[in-house]
């Protein structure tokens, strides 16, 4: 498997926003189907802040996950944010999340950055058995939501 630049593989843009909107969507009903496409085509980018990956097999996406400068309104003051973390459920289990927040962590620390967020509803477990840490749980769209960070 390989992580590349989104940016470098534009062509399956499409179909990761679909997957980002069919999973999270639903969370954001202010939002549709184009916003979705539209904010991840803002992240094509490479060494910078936003940008976005994907983890590519046989010419197959089988994941994706993004760096981005602000992901939860409630929260301005950090940045930046580990965002989009996805793996369609028939990819699942087989390490490809790891090796996304592993390649987005790499590229923190390219940037000379010294912590990054994330926010998650439901997989707070798996991100601190990989080494997060909890900051806090909140309340965000009337959801529980937990705060985690990341030191390099």
């Amino acid at each position: 498997m390989k992580i590349e630049y989104l940016v470098d593989c534009q062509e399956y843009l499409p179909e990761i926003s679909s997957w980002l909107y069919d999973y999270w969507g639903c969370y954001y009903p202010d939002s549709g189907r184009e916003k979705w496409e539209r904010d991840l085509a803002g992240r094509l980018n490479k060494r910078q802040v936003p940008t976005a990956f994907v983890a590519l097999r046989g010419g197959e996406a089988r994941g994706t996950a993004s760096l981005i400068a602000d992901d939860l309104p409630i929260r301005p003051e950090l940045t930046p944010w580990l965002a989009d973390v996805f793996v369609p459920s028939e990819y699942r289990n087989r390490g490809i999340a790891t090796k996304l927040v592993e390649r987005v962590t790499a590229e923190v620390r390219l940037l000379g950055l010294d912590r990054f967020y994330l926010f998650t509803r439901e997989a707070k477990e798996f991100y601190l058995k990989i080494g997060w840490q909890l900051r806090e749980a909140a309340l965000y769209r009337d959801k529980e939501i937990h705060i985690m960070q990341y030191d390099l």
